[in-house]
C-alpha cells in the first residue's frame, strides 16, 4: 500500500531526500514506522561523518604539536651551538652566586 511505497521511495531516493522532509512527511501521515529505516541510515551516515571529522581534527592537532616541538628543539640546538655550555654555565653560576642567601 501507500506506506510501503513511502518506505520504498525513501530507500531508493535516499540521496535526494532531506531527513527533515522525510521525518515531517512521515509524522504528518502517521508513517513514522516506515520512515525509521531511512532515519537510522541517515543518523549512521552522519555519525560516521562526524567521527571522521573529529579523527581528522585530532590528527591535525597532533601534527601541529609535533611541529611546535620540532621548532622548539631546533631553537634549543641553535642556542647551544651559538653559545657553548662554558659560556652560559659561567653566567648561570655567577647569577646563582650573586643571589642573596
Amino acid at each position: 500500500g501507500k506506506k510501503e511505497c513511502f518506505a520504498s521511495c525513501l530507500f531508493i531516493c535516499y540521496d535526494l531526500i532531506r531527513a527533515d522532509v522525510a521525518l515531517e512527511l512521515a509524522w504528518t501521515n502517521n508513517m513514522l514506522d516506515f520512515a525509521f529505516p531511512y532515519l537510522l541510515q541517515f543518523i549512521r551516515e552522519y555519525t560516521n561523518k562526524v567521527d571522521d571529522l573529529v579523527k581528522d581534527r585530532i590528527e591535525s592537532q597532533k601534527e601541529e604539536k609535533a611541529k611546535e616541538n620540532e621548532e622548539k628543539e631546533l631553537v634549543a640546538q641553535q642556542v647551544i651551538l651559538k653559545f657553548p655550555p662554558s659560556v652560559w654555565l659561567n653566567d648561570l653560576l655567577l647569577f646563582i652566586l650573586k643571589q642573596p642567601s
